[in-house]
């Protein structure tokens, strides 16, 4: 089943893209096409961002492949060319580790602190792989790995090729010698790769802090959030992605989604850093987003705690990373306001508002509204500027 929902960069941000083990592919979206990468490491025709000797490549095509193409993917863009998941790039037991390197620099004028996100794509194409747990690596991205590129194991994710894809994205921040490293590691069996694209994250805007008249201009960098209503099955979607948002608009417009677009409704911070200091700012949470395969809403937290449930014991929930970051609670000397989430118990969907006047209406109305959180807000966000 093909569950893939939008997802899609701006094309004029896409950095680099990497068809790993296979031929270059064209774009589908008008934007940077998948560059080849085609011999063993080292030689001519690999993509000349691989920099560690010795590992391989592999196809579909070959007898020890699961039989057939990939034919649809979860959690990945529509602007990722199917193709690009009948090949692949992989470590050997002699050189498990592979090391790309991307001069981000050099190549796109970004500095030290400006942020990419890394988007891996994967399928489990070898027909030896065929139980979960037979292939699980790590990616470290600037030496880090993230809790998205913690434990890869796409056959558990989402079976062989049967033939289906995955993608798993991360938000990075372009280091002092401006090179973006990112390294795959071994636990089981040999890391593999089916495609690489980075993305240049750089429609933020810069919000004041009012109470000080703009003094802290430059330290928030925040996005709105925009609300669409699936009028068919009764539940909201939230994206500050523009392109993203755009997609929906017009599917909706041909009939191909049900989304009726609501409004602009609030901003949120792009980022948990200081856009000064490139330091953590203090009381900021990160908002995961999952998406339910069986209804096609998501569902979006703050918890820790509800994240690890929802990770551990609802496999119909796919996890499409950190979308944005809120204040925990009311930040000293910022003006902020509440956010409230309520549980549609007809869907199992939820709703969030700040909208002291609808949260009234909700409360008053539609009694299959649920106020969770013991009636506090879950978090805040910044108001809409006037």
């Amino acid at each position: 089943m093909n569950t893939t929902l939008i997802q899609p960069p701006n094309p004029e941000d896409v950095l680099y893209r990497i068809n790993a083990g296979g031929p270059l592919v064209p774009a589908i979206d008008g934007g940077l096409d998948w560059a080849a990468d085609i011999n063993t490491s080292g030689a001519a025709g690999n993509s000349p961002y691989l920099v560690s000797a010795g590992s391989q490549t592999y196809n579909n095509l070959i007898k020890t492949s699961h039989s057939g193409d990939v034919e649809s993917a979860i959690g990945v863009p529509v602007t990722t060319p199917l193709a690009v998941f009948n090949t692949e790039r992989f470590g050997t037991p002699l050189y498990p580790n592979m090391l790309w390197q991307f001069n981000v620099a050099a190549d796109h004028g970004l500095k030290s602190g400006d942020q990419v996100e890394v988007r891996l794509y994967f399928a489990e194409i070898f027909g030896d792989i065929d139980a979960d747990g037979k292939r699980v690596f790590d990616v470290a991205v600037e030496g880090v790995i993230s809790p998205e590129f913690d434990d890869i194991d796409f056959f558990a994710e989402v079976g062989s090729a049967g033939n289906i894809g995955s993608g798993r994205t991360t938000d990075a921040t372009v280091s002092a010698d401006g090179v973006l490293d990112i390294e795959f590691i071994p636990s089981v069996q040999n890391p593999a790769i089916k495609a690489i694209e980075v993305v240049a994250l750089s429609d933020s805007a810069l919000t004041p802090n009012s109470e000080t008249g703009g003094s802290s201009m430059n330290r928030y960098l925040t996005d709105e959030v925009r609300r669409f209503y699936q009028f068919e099955k009764g539940f909201h979607f939230y994206s500050t992605d523009d392109v993203e948002i755009d997609y929906v608009r017009e599917k909706s417009e041909t009939g191909e989604l049900a989304y009726q677009y609501e409004s602009e409704k609030f901003q949120v911070l792009a980022d948990n850093k200081d856009a000064l200091t490139g330091e953590t700012l203090e009381g900021v949470e990160a908002v995961y987003r999952f998406f339910n395969t069986d209804t096609g809403s998501h569902l979006y937290t703050t918890d820790e705690v509800e994240k690890a449930f929802i990770e551990e014991n609802l496999s119909n929930y796919y996890p499409e990373g950190i979308k944005y970051h809120v204040f925990e609670s009311q930040p000293e000397g910022i003006e902020t306001t509440p956010m409230f989430r309520l549980l549609n118990t007809n869907t199992g969907s939820h709703l969030f508002t700040i909208d002291q006047n609808e949260l009234n209406y909700i409360q008053n109305n539609l009694p299959h509204f649920s106020l969770e959180n013991e009636g506090e807000a879950v978090f805040y966000v910044f108001e809409l500027e006037s």
